[in-house]
This record gives C-alpha cells, sequence and structure tokens, in this order.
C-alpha cells in the first residue's frame, strides 16, 4: 500500500511539473490524464484535472479541452471556478459564444460566482470573434452591476479601441496611418489579434494602386499558428494587388 502510495506522488508531481513546461506532443497530456483517471489509482483532485486541461487549452487544442472536462462528471469530478473558466475560455476560442454564456449560467446556478477572469474571458471572446460592440456593451453591463475590472480586463478593451481605430482607417484607404497605429500598439505591449491583421487583409484587399514600401519592421511570434498563417496572408494579399509597404522604424525583424 506504501509503495503505491508512492509511485501515486510520484505521478502528481510528474503531471504538474511537466504542465509547467508544457507540450509539444497532444498525446503526451492525454496520456498523463488516462494514467491520472485509471482504477488502480485514487481520485485525482479537479486541481491537478485542471491542471492538464489547462496545458492542453495552451497548446490551444481547445475541442480536446471541452472532452476531456466532459469526462469529469463521470469520473466522480466536481466542477470549480477553474474548471468552468477553461470551459469558457474555450467555447470563447471556438466562436462558441453562446455556449460559453450558458456554461457560466451553469456556473452560478452551482453556485460559483463569476469572476474576474469570467468576465474577462468573455469579454475577449467577442472581440478576438469581432464583436467589439458586444464587448463593450457587455463590459458596461457587468460595471453597472459592481463588477471592478482588473488590468487584464482594461488591457482587453483597450484592444477594441485600436482595432476599431484600425479598421476604420482601413476603410477608409489610409493604409500608412493604419500600419503606424499596427506597430503602435505592438511597442506599447498590445498584442495585435485575429480581428487586427483581418482590418489589414481587409484594407490590403481594397486597395488598386500599387504602395512601395516593404514590411521590415513587423515581429511576429512564431510559435503562434494564427500569425503565421496570417503573415503568408498579408503577403499573397500584397502580392495580388501589386503592394509593398515599407516600414524602416523596427529594429529587428
Amino acid at each position: 500500500m506504501a509503495s503505491r502510495s508512492s509511485e501515486y506522488q510520484l505521478l502528481l508531481k510528474s503531471v504538474r511539473g511537466r504542465c509547467r513546461k508544457g507540450f509539444s506532443n497532444l498525446d503526451d497530456p492525454l496520456n498523463l490524464f488516462r494514467q491520472l483517471t485509471s482504477a488502480k489509482h485514487p481520485l485525482p483532485s479537479v486541481f491537478d484535472l485542471n491542471t492538464i486541461v489547462g496545458a492542453i487549452v495552451r497548446m490551444k487544442h481547445y475541442s480536446t479541452a471541452i472532452s476531456l472536462s466532459h469526462d469529469f462528471p463521470s469520473l466522480g469530478i466536481r466542477f470549480n471556478d477553474c474548471s468552468f473558466n477553461i470551459l469558457i475560455n474555450c467555447y470563447c476560442h471556438l466562436n462558441y459564444i453562446d455556449f460559453a454564456f450558458s456554461v457560466m449560467g451553469k456556473m452560478m446556478k452551482l453556485g460559483f460566482e463569476p469572476n474576474n477572469i469570467t468576465f474577462t474571458t468573455l469579454i475577449n471572446g467577442h472581440i478576438v470573434n469581432d464583436r467589439p460592440q458586444r464587448a463593450a456593451l457587455l463590459f458596461q453591463k457587468i460595471s453597472s452591476q459592481g463588477f471592478r475590472p482588473n488590468l487584464f480586463t482594461y488591457g482587453a478593451l483597450v484592444k477594441v479601441i485600436y482595432n476599431n481605430i484600425v479598421d476604420s482607417l482601413c476603410k477608409d484607404k489610409l493604409l500608412t496611418e493604419a500600419l503606424d497605429l499596427f506597430f503602435e500598439m505592438k511597442s506599447k505591449c498590445i498584442a495585435p489579434d485575429e480581428v487586427t491583421y483581418r482590418s489589414l487583409i481587409r484594407g490590403f484587399r481594397s486597395v488598386d494602386e500599387s504602395v512601395k514600401e516593404v514590411i521590415k519592421r513587423e515581429q511576429m511570434d512564431s510559435d503562434q499558428s494564427f500569425e503565421k498563417v496570417t503573415r503568408l496572408s498579408i503577403t499573397v494579399v500584397l502580392c495580388s494587388c501589386r503592394i509593398v509597404v515599407m516600414i524602416m522604424q523596427m529594429s529587428t525583424w
């Protein structure tokens, strides 16, 4: 019995350590989840299962994370507020905003209070799905009910403001100004998102005449797949429209 308990503690230590470091292969966290929930071990805590599912979310495998979360009840694991927030985050990234709000409703029905993470996730969900007006309305509604936003919430709303201005400039074909604002965002550590890039792509597509500049100061994180695709998309659009944009103020590529 002591040996089995010691083995289980080693497994828990391995799970927590490996989840902190992150995974490159989806099979690794899935195998840890199966090991932790196998019949030969004691019932794991919701904390440890959330840790594994959270690591899978950071890999952007949102559907897999949802599927594992739905296994919790059959394993005898009760959700906590973190479990609900993970589900809400996944549904927001998959553009299932209505499902995300349903999860929040269930969360409240079971006696859990939505917190800053819950509301910021929902606000950001509207933002990444190109619904800035709904994000602003949600912020106004929850603020009127006593919600006190934190820096992350304000950061999401600042991004809404920047994205709205970039979109407006692109619609007016003021592409130089839109790009200046884009790089200003990056210089202020406000990470451009799908909405930002979508606006720029639409703006370039609408331009008929060539712009003689080459993008040299854009710095995108190579480990984010959406930004890789966006870089390629912008290149294709620029070439097809004979648009080459030159920006020389970034010191690194």
